[in-house]
């Protein structure tokens, strides 16, 4: 079964698979000339699997293909595994609304609209937690930083008018990274710590959950672009 990833504009899907050309104009929201995309089978006896190429990738490859409803097979060993290893995963959401786009019948029923709409999250998206929806990034995994971070992130504030710190929380898996205003983490934690350096770390326990509790979901691409340009920040 294909992995679940997230996919900015539709949210956590089951990626399929694509050629490199279907997947960078997938990137850029664009579209091919007529007939230019092609569905391929790599056919073998144990194992037929099938995504979408584009004719000049296949004549690139010198790829042999015979044409059976629209499809083209693919038999030679060594060209499967060539053709093969060279798919990248795709959202399929991202990649029906290229074909429409292209004039092609996409594998999933999908509105010429929304084909067309070139907004950052579609209307079809799913952005339960703990994702966050950005108008300008679309999906992404949330963040959370103290309210008065978010409110500055939000309304495109230079700075907090105080020290933001970052929390670094150690756990097993690794490191989440918080952002805070200096008042509210003494408030919450005690006047007694060290922020001096402007960067706190917190092993995860009690501490690091009352700092989720009061933290804010948030854009992570938005938090970075406005840390990086808060000079009290210790990123900046």
């Amino acid at each position: 079964m294909n992995p679940t990833r997230l996919c900015s504009r539709h949210g956590e899907r089951r990626f399929e698979r694509a050629s490199p050309r279907i997947a960078q104009w997938i990137r850029d929201r664009g579209a091919f000339g007529a007939g230019e995309p092609v569905k391929v089978s790599l056919d073998r006896a144990k194992c037929t699997v099938a995504a979408w190429m584009t004719w000049t990738e296949l004549h690139e490859n010198e790829a042999v293909t015979t044409m059976a409803d629209g499809v083209a097979h693919v038999h030679a060993l060594p060209m499967i595994a060539k053709l093969r290893g060279s798919w990248e995963p795709v959202c399929p959401d991202c990649r029906d609304e290229l074909l429409v786009r292209s004039g092609v019948e996409p594998d999933y029923p999908t509105p010429v609209e929304r084909a067309f709409d070139m907004s950052a999250i579609a209307d079809n998206a799913e952005s339960r937690k703990p994702l966050f929806a950005c108008s300008k990034h679309g999906i992404l995994r949330q963040r959370l930083a103290s309210p008065a971070i978010v409110k500055a992130v939000s309304h495109g504030a230079a700075s907090l008018g105080g020290r933001s710190i970052k929390v670094i929380v150690r756990n097993t898996h690794g490191e989440q990274v918080l952002w805070f205003d200096q008042a509210l983490l003494r408030y919450a934690l005690g006047e007694q710590i060290d922020v001096a350096s402007g960067v706190f770390r917190i092993e995860n326990g009690s501490e690091a959950q009352l700092l989720r509790e009061l933290g804010w979901p948030v854009c992570g691409q938005c938090l970075e672009a406005w840390v990086e340009g808060d000079s009290s920040s210790p990123a900046s």
